[in-house]
């Protein structure tokens, strides 16, 4: 990270730390004592603290503004016998403690494979192996970076009795690819959830995204952009992770596999200034990746585009991106639709036609002089 980097993310947690009306330190200017007595090392990812000072009488916990308001009370609870500071700290601070309570392993990691049965059965014991032992972040950039390899569409993490089951979704088709204790799965649940904005210990389904990029410890850089959906289980909380690619170069019509004669015809029927294209498929068959490359074809300086996402997937730079929340309470996709209509766009994209409301009020707007791109969900 860049001088100008930090001391900008460090200004804004110093602000945020006054908008929550606690301290604040800024850890790149003192020096980083550890204290490995007060906390384990599990305790201090799970909880998102590190001690930045202590003895017998006092300690100084730094927190991050995600810490949550019930780990700050269960450590009063636990350290009663000894006076407690709490100050905010950056993201970067935590991570360069965490370093040195927990330093990187020198780590080999295999790439992903499916092939025999044999052969496939000792690429997940040594890849289940090989997940105990790291860092949950690089837990997750590992599982990103090899999904990305195969060309997966999801990562699917799910609580069994004995172990929790890690399986990717390649073509339509569930392979798994590790399998992990639940006390190594806490950890990385804990990663998940503090990432993606969820909450662990939720009773109901929950949804977040995940945007940001991981070191991992053989010195790569993984981007992590996906789309995660939990929901409890009988044995714990299970995790779908949908990936989506950041790189917005890779959103052409000659990176979708069609044929001369398909491609032809695609680009024939998005010339048209009116009228509708839909993208039909089930799961993971690339109906947001061909929604996107449509767009990004047709993204040009004389055309106004407004989208309508839930939620919004990619970041477009040239185009109005409206995110749409799937809560029954708020304004429909339909009624967003309208008002949209109103604002006088060239194309407008549609995330998902879902109900009848949607589908006739995106017909009209193709009727009355507007080109709608859209997909439905189908076998």
């Amino acid at each position: 990270m860049s001088l100008d980097a930090r001391q900008e993310e460090e200004l804004r947690t110093q602000r945020r730390a006054g908008v929550l009306h606690l301290g604040y330190v800024d850890t790149s200017t003192i020096e980083h004592n550890l204290f490995k007595s007060v906390l384990s090392v599990p305790e201090l990812y799970e909880m998102k603290v590190v001690p930045l000072s202590a003895d017998e009488h006092n300690v100084h916990f730094g927190i991050m503004t995600m810490t949550s308001q019930q780990v700050i009370n269960n450590l009063k609870t636990r350290f009663s016998d000894q006076r407690l500071a709490f100050s905010i700290i950056s993201e970067t601070g935590y991570a360069e403690y965490m370093k040195l309570y927990d330093p990187p392993k020198k780590i080999v990691y295999q790439d992903i494979g499916f092939s025999s049965n044999d052969d496939a059965e000792n690429m997940i014991t040594q890849v289940s192996t090989t997940l105990e032992q790291v860092r949950p972040d690089d837990t997750l950039g590992y599982l990103v970076q090899q999904s990305h390899k195969l060309k997966a569409s999801d990562i699917h993490m799910e609580c069994q009795k004995d172990n929790i089951r890690i399986r990717f979704r390649v073509d339509g088709v569930l392979h798994p690819v590790a399998y992990l204790s639940h006390e190594k799965y806490h950890h990385l649940m804990s990663a998940v959830a503090s990432a993606a904005n969820v909450s662990t210990d939720a009773a109901d389904a929950q949804a977040g995204h995940i945007s940001r990029t991981y070191n991992l410890a053989t010195g790569e850089q993984v981007t992590v952009n996906l789309r995660v959906e939990t929901v409890p289980t009988v044995y714990g909380t299970d995790v779908v992770m949908r990936l989506f690619n950041l790189r917005l170069e890779l959103f052409k019509l000659e990176n979708l596999g069609l044929s001369d004669k398909e491609s032809e015809t695609v680009t024939e029927v998005i010339k048209h200034p009116t009228g509708m294209v839909l993208i039909v498929g089930p799961t993971g068959s690339g109906k947001t990746t061909t929604l996107y490359s449509l767009i990004n074809t047709l993204n040009t300086p004389e055309r106004k585009i407004i989208t309508l996402e839930d939620p919004v997937e990619y970041n477009m730079p040239g185009i109005v991106q409206i995110p749409v929340k799937g809560d029954i309470k708020s304004i429909s996709f339909a009624e967003k639709l309208r008002a949209v209509l109103r604002l006088d766009p060239d194309i407008v994209m549609v995330g998902e036609i879902r109900d009848q409301d949607t589908a006739r009020t995106a017909m009209q707007g193709a009727l009355t002089g507007h080109l709608v791109l859209s997909t439905f969900h189908a076998d």
